[in-house]
């Protein structure tokens, strides 16, 4: 009896010891946005994680020893980069093995083209390329933009279409398509919705 007393009175105790942690985080509006102040303390803990996408703009072409150049696409927008210099720089070799997608390389070729067509293509209207970068200067961060997965690769990648939405009159494309592949985001090809 007097063992059950005592095992009661500190089950009692310990219980009492047990009360709820209540947190309040107070987090102004514009916070995290260079040169805001505010009177209020912010005392959120915010998001601690790291960016997966984020590579420095220095990092994105990696050279090789032997000179060979290996692109980094973690984005879209370092897509649109990679896309962008090698139409710029004339660099057909680089823009066919490490920016066009196996996809639309394996479709050239399937129509008996060589895939090289597919940056001369794209080379003579450069002109409609930067008109969609240029209203999507962040990629799939740029407001406005939608991103979605519109298809799957046999082996199950998705293909992602990045798009302005169908209310940009002017524009031969209004998107485009891409696909990882190798951890890099490869060109599917532009369209209009």
């Amino acid at each position: 009896m007097r063992g059950a007393t005592v095992l009661g009175l500190a089950a009692a105790c310990v219980c009492a010891g047990c009360v709820y942690e209540r947190e309040v985080s107070r987090r102004h509006p514009l916070a995290g946005l260079p040169g805001v102040k505010s009177a209020t303390p912010e005392t959120s803990r915010g998001w601690q994680g790291a960016d997966p996408t984020y590579v420095p703009e220095d990092q994105l072409v990696v050279e090789q020893p032997g000179g060979q150049r290996t692109l980094v696409a973690r984005s879209a927008r370092h897509l649109m980069i990679h896309i962008y210099t090698t139409l710029r720089d004339g660099d057909e070799e680089l823009f066919t093995e490490q920016v066009l997608s196996s996809i639309t390389r394996g479709e050239y070729q399937a129509r008996g083209l060589d895939a090289r067509e597919a940056f001369r293509t794209l080379r003579g209207q450069s002109e409609d390329v930067v008109a969609l970068f240029n209203l999507m200067p962040s990629g799939e961060k740029t407001p406005g933009v939608h991103w979605r997965t519109i298809d799957r690769t046999r082996d199950g990648r998705p293909i992602v279409r990045v798009s302005l939405g169908s209310n940009v009159p002017g524009m031969r494309w209004n998107f485009m398509d891409m696909v990882m592949e190798s951890g890099n985001w490869r060109l599917r090809w532009f369209g209009r919705e």
